[in-house]
């Protein structure tokens, strides 16, 4: 069997190439909303986290000969999870991510490091800040003195855990978009 974690969009696609070539796949998801959308692409669905523990029972128990991380590029934590798990079950990991966006040359835009750095360059150069860096994200930008005075409008993902997220951290109901992408 091939476990594939399936947190965007590729992952399930993914997820449907290999079960349409013949291989015995699982998809592990970690929301409920997640779950919905990977139905379609394979009839075995696992939700929700897994730590390496957990994932080193789930290998043992569906007999998973390779992992393919189809994660989300920032979940750092599932990915370091599967790579100690799978190292320690001494199965096959695989890691797959989308090519990056090349970015065009545009004077108004700006590389940063990290979060931090986004809110306070996102903070000097305007009053209204629209956030598509998802709901994990929105704790730190909230918590972020720079932004005092701004509004900052978040795009997340249409799930109840997205949304407490925001509202636990002090987003207004008026500055939260809850929508699935891709976006072109």
């Amino acid at each position: 069997m091939i476990l594939v974690v399936a947190g965007t969009q590729d992952g399930r696609e993914l997820a449907q190439f290999l079960k349409n070539h013949g291989y015995n796949v699982h998809i592990c998801v970690t929301s409920a909303y997640g779950k919905v959308l990977a139905e379609k692409n394979a009839g075995n669905i696992t939700e929700g986290f897994m730590d390496e523990a957990s994932f080193l029972h789930f290998f043992n128990e569906y007999g998973v000969k390779s992992v393919v991380d189809a994660s989300h590029p920032y979940a750092q934590n599932v990915t370091e999870n599967l790579i100690s798990a799978s190292k320690k079950a001494q199965i096959t990991y695989l890691r797959y991510e989308r090519a990056r966006t090349k970015l065009p040359g545009y004077a108004k835009i700006s590389i940063v490091d990290d979060y931090q750095e986004a809110a306070q360059k996102a903070a000097e150069l305007g009053d209204n800040i629209f956030f598509a860096t998802g709901s994990k994200a929105v704790p730190l930008f909230m918590q972020n003195g720079c932004l005092e005075g701004k509004r900052a409008v978040f795009r997340i993902l249409p799930d109840r855990q997205s949304l407490d997220i925001c509202l636990n951290s002090g987003v207004l109901p008026r500055d939260i978009i809850a929508v699935q992408g891709p976006f072109s």
